[in-house]
């Protein structure tokens, strides 16, 4: 499995991480991206900060979700649908996708993804860096057929 992942810890103890995770086409089987987006754990005052993976939000994105990031990371949209995001609803939670370019507090993308299940909404959100953004971009793009039409 391939992983694209950044680390965003903070001296609030705020931080979050995330991890983008490819999944092939193969056979009868379509592909995917998760997208995996973790809180920090450690306290702020830890020398090394760690996430809990155990608690992460985590999001299947196909083909049409990966484009409409890339629609953002391209600029031709400011954000998925105009800020009102992605729906996804699974047996067990109801899920929110939002991504877009932002300039305050500084220039870069914001990645939130926000979880309801049983009445109670947990969102998680990260912010990537121009540069961290760019390296997003081309994997997704190098990415594309593989998940369309596998190996």
């Amino acid at each position: 499995m391939s992983r694209l992942t950044y680390y965003h810890a903070n001296g609030k103890g705020t931080g979050s991480a995330l991890a983008i995770e490819l999944h092939p086409a193969h056979d009868e089987v379509a592909g995917h991206f998760t997208a995996i987006l973790a809180p920090q754990k450690t306290p702020p005052e830890a020398s090394l900060p760690t996430f809990d993976w155990d608690n992460a939000v985590v999001v299947k994105l196909g083909v049409s979700d990966i484009c409409e990031m890339l629609q953002v990371l391209r600029g031709y949209a400011e954000s998925i649908e105009d800020g009102r995001g992605l729906f996804h609803r699974t047996r067990e939670a109801s899920i929110v996708i939002r991504f877009s370019h932002v300039i305050e507090p500084r220039p870069g993308y914001m990645l939130e993804i926000g979880k309801t299940t049983d009445g109670e909404t947990r969102t998680l959100r990260i912010m990537l860096s121009p540069s961290e953004a760019l390296a997003l971009s081309l994997a997704i793009e190098t990415s594309v057929s593989r998940i369309v039409f596998g190996d």
